[in-house]
């Protein structure tokens, strides 16, 4: 605990973590042990990109803007529909007097760092040019990193592309590997995402078990995009002897389909799960042997349900989610990399003759709008405009901020807080909901601090709470709020500043923790000049 890892770059809320904190300061100048870097290369997590790319229809302008405006208001890179951030490559520009480098890294030097950006302060000047294939940008800026982040020196000779994107992936690699080593698994099925991220995994189960092992890769159908089949099987092999493409949202015709070509699909002793197309954790749960290993690359890649499944076939087997920071692992990752090298540099003139642009794929699609459907409840739409607007109240509802909803009446504002509540940390916490009309002036103060009792006549002997206090730790919803008093909104003003307040009749200072959204009919912008 005594190396720096950013606690005095937090600005929002104080007291946490950079990686937890809301906002971080990214301020260019170095404070102790710190070192700024000057981007080259940022590759943004594979379902960070998707979300973002997708959200935004592939314009690229809207991409670049999205970006941007995502690290201008957090200071780092985070995206909080995911959760999930990405890693750089870049240039040593500064080093504080009193950073101490493992590594012995000096100024000038071109390094990968593995911290995830979500825990960096992050500034981006400007993109030039979004990578596709792999989930990346080239850009110029600056990233701080603190004494703990691990970096590396980048070796000469290899391609920042797949080097960045095999760093991404280090961790699962690494975890993939010690199974492999640690029970001999010999028959192994990789369920991939792609050929780049399904030939790496290849290559590090080749690493524990050698030349005498069986690799199947299973593949979503629609993820050869413009490759043939034979294009991909030709790269592949002979990393992987067989290679099947099936629809993963069709988990039981797939499985069908495979084990009437080749009994050992449902004999596998260990199961890699890299992709998060629902269907995937079905199959992968049917193709692996009983008291085999079940490996899922991230914990986003439908864990829960794999149990479930599992669970209802009563199929006892080993299951495990492993990405976290290992002093050996990048040195694992980048002798990987360089083992199947001339693979790597084939794939990439594969794509670079496609000129392609790797979009979402059908069924990615399809298993967005699965994963997604109880997020969005009984919302159904049609225009892209409300699209986009569901698209930033997703986004929001991971912000614990504050929130206006403005609208007329009727159209909806109710559902939207619905969605926030839903799909905020809050979602198990009470969602207080209050309509301001209705509240007599003379009565509003004990409604909304409470009061103790004795403190006017008619008062319950008990005393009583107010809203906020009955919506601690959860959200108050106040509608209509536009019709409050002008002294009300004042006594108001406290509590959102501080969340603290006194009931009336009270002496002792209460403090909660709670969300305020607001809606109104009438823009409030107009109330204000209006003096109202």
């Amino acid at each position: 605990m005594d190396k720096n890892y950013g606690l005095d770059r937090v600005l929002e809320p104080k007291g946490l973590t950079p990686a937890t904190a809301w906002k971080i300061n990214n301020d260019r100048n170095l404070h102790s042990k710190e070192a700024r870097i000057n981007l080259e290369r940022i590759h943004l997590e594979w379902d960070n990109f998707q979300q973002i790319v997708s959200s935004c229809g592939f314009d690229e302008d809207k991409i670049k803007a999205k970006i941007m405006d995502l690290v201008e208001k957090r200071g780092k890179l985070h995206n909080p529909f995911t959760g999930t951030g990405g890693v750089l490559i870049g240039t040593i520009e500064e080093e504080a007097e009193d950073l101490v480098s493992e590594n012995d890294l000096r100024v000038g030097d071109r390094i990968y760092c593995i911290t995830s950006l979500s825990c960096l302060p992050l500034h981006i000047e400007s993109i030039q040019e979004i990578d596709y294939n792999y989930g990346q940008i080239t850009c110029q800026g600056y990233a701080i990193l603190f004494e703990a982040s691990p970096v590396y020196k980048l070796e000469k000779g290899l391609r920042p592309d797949y080097t960045l994107a095999a760093i991404d992936e280090a961790g699962t690699l690494f975890g993939a590997y010690n199974i492999a080593i640690e029970h001999q698994n010999k028959n192994i099925v990789i369920i991939g995402r792609n050929v780049y991220t399904t030939m790496m995994y290849s290559a590090a189960v080749r690493e524990a078990i050698g030349p005498m092992y069986n690799v199947i890769a299973v593949m979503d159908k629609y993820a050869k995009e413009s490759l043939t089949q034979e294009e991909i099987e030709t790269v592949m092999y002979p990393l992987i002897k067989e290679t099947y493409f099936v629809d993963l949202t069709e988990p039981i015709k797939s499985f069908q389909s495979m084990i009437g070509k080749n009994p050992l699909v449902g004999e596998a002793d260990q199961v890699i799960i890299a992709e998060d197309i629902f269907g995937a954790e079905t199959l992968a749960v049917m193709m692996v042997k009983p008291f085999g290993d079940l490996y899922f690359t991230a914990v986003e890649n439908h864990y829960a349900e794999a149990q479930i499944v599992a669970e209802s076939m009563g199929k006892i087997m080993t299951m495990y989610a492993f990405d976290q920071y290992i002093k050996d692992y990048p040195d694992f990752t980048i002798r990987v990399v360089k083992n199947i090298q001339m693979k790597l540099d084939e794939i990439n003139r594969l794509y670079e003759s496609k000129k392609r642009k790797n979009k979402l794929t059908r069924n990615r699609a399809k298993s967005i709008m699965i994963t997604s459907a109880g997020k969005e409840d009984d919302f159904v739409y049609q225009s892209q405009v409300t699209k986009s607007m569901i698209d930033e109240v997703m986004n929001i509802a991971k912000y614990d901020c504050n929130v206006i909803i403005q609208g007329e009446t009727g159209v909806g504002k109710e559902k939207v807080l619905s969605l926030i509540h839903q799909n905020s940390e809050r979602h198990g916490n009470p969602c207080i909901k209050i309509n301001c009309a209705t509240i007599a002036e003379s009565l509003a103060e004990s409604e909304f601090f409470g009061y103790e009792a004795g403190a006017f006549t008619g008062a319950q002997a008990s005393g009583k709470p107010g809203y906020f206090e009955m919506a601690n730790n959860g959200i108050l919803f106040l509608d209509e709020i536009g019709t409050l008093s002008m002294n009300m909104q004042s006594k108001l003003l406290r509590v959102l500043q501080e969340s603290q307040f006194y009931r009336v009749g009270g002496t002792r200072q209460i403090s909660v923790n709670v969300r305020v959204i607001v809606a109104n009919n009438v823009p409030l912008k107009d109330l204000v000049d209006k003096g109202k």
